[in-house]
C-alpha cells in the first residue's frame, strides 16, 4: 500500500518540474527509516500541497527533512498545522514555517505555552486597542517624559487582563466630563500630593519589565504592588473632583 501511494504520488508529480520531483524522491528515500504511518501522513501532506506553488512546497520539504530528528507526535502536530494553513496566503505561511523551524530547538511544553498565549490573544477585540491608541494620540500635547511613562504603562497593561484595561478606559472616559481648568487643577493637586516619587515609579516599571523573564506568580505580585500604589491619595483626589463638580 505504501509503495502504491508513492507510485501514485510520483505519477501526479509529472506535471511539476524536475527539481521538485528530485526533492520529493530524496524525501521519500530519507523517510525509509520512518514508520509507515508517518510516511502516509507526509504523502497526504504532499498531496494537499499540490495547490500551493513550488517554492512553498520546497520550504515544507526542508521543514519535514529537519523534523526527522524529532519524535513522531510533534511531527504529526506540525503536519496538522501545515494542513490547516493551506487556506492562508503564502507570506504568513512562510512566517509560520520560519517560526516552526526556530521552535524546533524548544521543548514541547514551551511550544504549547506559546500556542496557548497566541490563542488567548485572539480573544482581545480591536475596539479597546483603538481606544488606547486614541488616548495616546491625545497625549501628544503633553511633554515627552510623561508620554514615555504612559507608553511604558500601556505596554505593561498589555499583559493585564481585559477587565483592568476596561477599568482604565472607563476612568479616562469619566474624566472627559470635567472641564479643562478643573481637570488641570485636579492633576496639579494629584501630582503635588503623590507620596511616591517619579523615580520610584520608574524603578518599579523597570522592575516589572525585568520580571517578564520571571515566572507568572512573581509578575502577578509586582502588578498587585503597582495596582496598590495607584490607590495612594485617592481621597484627596475624590474631594477635589467633588469640589469641582459642585462649583460647576
Amino acid at each position: 500500500d505504501a509503495l502504491n501511494d508513492v507510485l501514485a504520488l510520483v505519477e501526479s508529480l509529472t506535471l511539476v518540474d524536475v527539481d521538485a520531483l528530485n526533492d520529493v524522491l530524496a524525501l521519500v528515500e530519507s523517510l525509509t527509516l520512518v514508520d509507515v504511518d508517518a510516511l502516509n501522513d507526509v504523502l497526504i501532506l504532499v498531496e494537499s500541497l499540490m495547490l500551493v506553488d513550488v517554492d512553498t512546497l520546497s520550504d515544507v520539504l526542508v521543514l519535514v527533512e529537519s523534523l526527522t530528528l524529532v519524535d513522531v507526535d510533534p511531527l504529526n502536530d506540525v503536519l496538522a498545522l501545515v494542513e490547516s494553513l493551506t487556506l492562508v496566503d503564502v507570506d504568513p505561511l512562510n512566517d509560520v514555517l520560519v517560526l516552526v523551524e526556530s521552535l524546533s530547538l524548544v521543548d514541547v511544553d514551551a511550544l504549547n505555552d506559546v500556542l496557548a498565549l497566541v490563542e488567548s490573544l485572539t480573544l482581545v477585540d480591536v475596539d479597546p486597542l483603538n481606544d488606547v491608541l486614541a488616548l495616546v494620540e491625545s497625549l501628544t500635547l503633553v511633554d515627552v517624559d510623561p508620554l514615555n511613562d504612559v507608553l511604558i504603562l500601556v505596554e505593561s497593561l498589555m499583559l493585564v487582563d481585559v477587565d483592568t484595561l476596561s477599568d482604565v478606559l472607563a476612568l479616562v472616559e469619566s474624566l472627559t466630563l470635567v472641564d479643562a481648568e478643573s481637570l488641570n487643577d485636579v492633576l496639579a493637586l494629584a501630582e503635588s500630593e503623590r507620596l511616591v516619587l517619579v523615580d520610584s515609579l520608574n524603578d518599579v516599571l523597570v522592575l516589572v519589565e525585568s520580571l517578564t523573564l520571571v515566572d507568572v506568580d512573581a509578575l502577578n505580585d509586582v502588578l498587585a504592588l503597582v495596582e496598590s500604589l495607584t490607590l495612594v491619595d485617592v481621597d484627596p483626589l475624590n474631594d477635589v473632583l467633588a469640589l469641582a463638580e459642585f462649583e460647576r
